[in-house]
């Protein structure tokens, strides 16, 4: 909570669930089933384990519209030989049919869409109740700089906002750039917010990706985009380099940014910078 609360203040958009899945669900209970003595781990993810002639590999589920492999990207190589994703060939349809089956009490219940720690999907509001010291109030500014109106803090806003900006235009505004140091947000038209590419730091890699070689893969910059053709040099251990082969729209740091060799995940790491 404390990172999701940071990373907003920090000018970023937090992705509070891979966290959540890199330390609490494969750190912390994983060092608990080894205090157990496990074998493994089963969670129900929408993921899969596939074991290929260099150990086990993560790939998307079979169901695409509820594949989370782009938030699983953090987990290390060594914990995957212990994982067990037994939803990864199921729709969730059939997941549901055998929980109707089961007379399990949740089966018809609705999928969640929400934070689970930022109630009623305000997180704005559970940010400044935690951190009411760091909650300033800033202003909205053009590309030019000139001032459009006030805000009541930066962890409103995030990179390709359109709506609830606060003030009234003649055209549509958006979100372009957000100035933490500064308290500023900067607003433009929708073209100012194509890039070309991207810098990524915290970098976890679930392949064998040589030092500085360009590597033509497909990069997901957020959950439910559609992961873009583009080329990866590994600049270091963790860290990397993103070309896109066309321009992305709302590349947003605090984001992350995951590879692709079709269904496999290569790796991802924490959006820095777009370029």
């Amino acid at each position: 909570m404390d990172y999701f609360a940071h990373e907003y203040l920090s000018g970023r958009t937090p992705n509070p669930c891979i966290v959540c899945n890199n330390w609490l669900k494969f750190g912390q209970l994983w060092s608990y089933g080894e205090m157990l003595g496990v074998d493994h781990i089963a969670t129900g993810h929408y993921a899969k384990i596939v074991h290929g002639t260099d150990g086990a590999e993560l790939h998307r589920a079979v169901d695409p519209d509820k594949d989370q492999s782009y938030v699983l990207h953090g987990l290390k190589r060594k914990i995957l030989e212990k994982i067990m994703f037994p939803l990864g060939d199921m729709k969730k349809e059939q997941v549901r049919e055998l929980a109707f089956a089961a007379n399990l009490s949740v089966a018809d219940k609705p999928d969640s869409v929400e934070i689970c720690f930022v109630p009623y999907g305000d997180h704005a509001k559970m940010i400044k109740q935690r951190m009411p010291d760091l909650n300033r109030p800033g202003m909205i500014v053009d590309e030019a700089g000139k001032s459009l109106a006030t805000h009541d803090g930066i962890e409103r806003f995030t990179i390709g906002q359109r709506k609830g900006l606060g003030f009234a235009t003649g055209q549509r505004k958006y979100v372009l750039k957000i100035v933490a140091e500064e308290n500023k947000v900067v607003v433009g038209e929708m073209e100012g917010l194509l890039a070309k590419g991207l810098k990524s730091t915290g970098v976890n890699w679930q392949a064998n990706i040589p030092m500085n070689v360009q590597i033509n893969c497909q990069a997901q910059i957020r959950y439910r985009h559609k992961a873009a053709p583009a080329k990866v040099i590994r600049l270091s251990e963790e860290a990397a380099e993103v070309e896109f082969e066309t321009s992305q729209s709302a590349v947003t740091p605090g984001q992350a940014v995951v590879f692709y060799d079709g269904n496999r995940v290569l790796g991802g790491g924490w959006i820095d910078q777009a370029l």
